[in-house]
């Protein structure tokens, strides 16, 4: 029985774990702001009355600053986006899938960007930075030739 109570507890915890993904990443500035952009597909399933039909559709989430370089950052892969029906009539089922992962990380004048594939192994992403050039509505001191 103890055997029996031991193997459903390893396959439990198991199934919680198959949609995270690991990335851990460091840069040439320690202390850089790191932040992520989501990018994969939202996969819906539907059932009505009895017939099967699957929808893709992609996504890309907003950025998010998740802290400062060197870091861990640890993301559920999968997640399930709920599900809901009617009787036996209509069942609707959605799960978003993240199949890439932008890392932008900035430092006072410096810069980098990665874009880095999402498939439940364990990443190591190094981000070497470099200077990042004035903002494209800085005022330039070239004039245009005078004619």
């Amino acid at each position: 029985m103890k055997k029996l109570l031991w193997i459903g507890a390893v396959v439990a915890l198991s199934q919680g774990c198959v949609g995270m993904q690991r990335v851990v990443i460091d840069t040439s500035v320690p202390g850089a702001q790191i932040t992520v952009v989501k990018r994969g597909e939202i996969r819906s399933r539907d059932t009505i009355v009895g017939i099967r039909g699957r929808g893709i559709e992609q996504y890309e989430d907003p950025p998010v600053v998740i802290g400062t370089s060197p870091m861990v950052y640890d993301f559920q892969r999968v997640q399930d986006e709920g599900s809901w029906g009617i009787g036996n009539i209509y069942q609707h089922q959605q799960k978003k899938v993240c199949q890439w992962l932008e890392i932008r990380a900035s430092a006072p004048g410096m810069s980098s960007t990665q874009m880095v594939p999402i498939n439940g192994v364990d990443t190591q992403v190094f981000m070497m930075m470099s200077p990042s050039g004035p903002p494209a509505h800085a005022a330039s001191s070239v004039l245009p030739p005078q004619g």
